[in-house]
């Protein structure tokens, strides 16, 4: 099912996919919420709510592969790593 890494500045958070259960835009960030009530709450007043939607967007809509949120990037702040299936 693939990894998601989310990055910002020199924190760098990696885990399997499955245990991250939702993706949230608030007021002043994006809280990422995991299996067994944990959660990564990142505060940035200055990130544009058009890169809060395409973080959650792009959790939301891709199902496979592995997924980085470069929160230091306000331009592109998700990649989709997908691998082909092998024969």
């Amino acid at each position: 099912m693939g990894n998601v890494t989310i990055k910002k500045a020199s924190v760098v958070v990696t885990v399997p996919r499955k245990d991250l259960i939702e993706v949230n835009e608030t007021h002043d960030g994006v809280m990422f919420n995991f299996k067994g009530g944990g959660h990564f709450y990142v505060t940035d007043n200055s990130l544009p709510l058009t890169t809060k939607a395409q973080i959650k967007a792009s959790f939301d809509m891709v199902k496979e592969g592995d997924i980085l949120f470069n929160l230091d990037n306000y331009q592109h702040p998700a990649s989709v790593n997908i691998q082909p299936i092998k024969k």
